[in-house]
């Protein structure tokens, strides 16, 4: 399967399938490749996670999540981006969000990256329901979460 710069994956077999994909992007100009992967943690203000949902408006998650990866090429000296976030349940320990950038230099592809988890934090209409051990389960609002 093709998939787009940017994906919303809904299983950890698709988000293996688009690392895949990844992996033959080629590029000789590039002299470096950063990436940033954000994971499910088993801790959340002060309570114990055991798991966590995230809820997707898909097709304006892929609008946006294109759009935040274009501003990225625009705004820093980039060849690439790549990114996906998962949807559906996620377990502790797995990963949540993946961005690629692909750069000539160091510099631009790590403010690449983190300019994008940041808007991504921001913009994508993604919403996060996270379980806990000795609590009832509770929608986060990530962009509260300025970590």
């Amino acid at each position: 399967m093709k998939y787009r710069n940017f994906e919303i994956l809904d299983s950890i077999d698709k988000a293996k399938q688009y690392e895949q994909e990844l992996g033959e992007v080629e590029n000789q100009t590039s002299g470096a490749m950063v990436s940033f992967i954000g994971r499910v943690r088993d801790y959340n203000n002060h309570k114990k996670v055991t798991s966590l949902k995230y809820q997707s408006y898909d097709d304006m998650a892929q609008k946006v999540g294109e759009q935040i990866l274009k501003s990225a090429k625009e705004k820093f000296d980039i060849l690439d981006i790549r990114a996906y976030h998962r949807s559906g349940h996620l377990r502790v320990g797995d990963n949540a969000v993946k961005i690629y950038a692909i750069s000539i230099h160091r510099k631009s592809a790590f403010l690449a990256c983190e300019y994008c988890i940041n808007e991504i934090k921001k913009l994508l209409p993604v919403w996060k329901k996270e379980s806990y051990q000795n609590d009832n389960a509770q929608w986060v609002f990530c962009r509260e979460h300025q970590h």
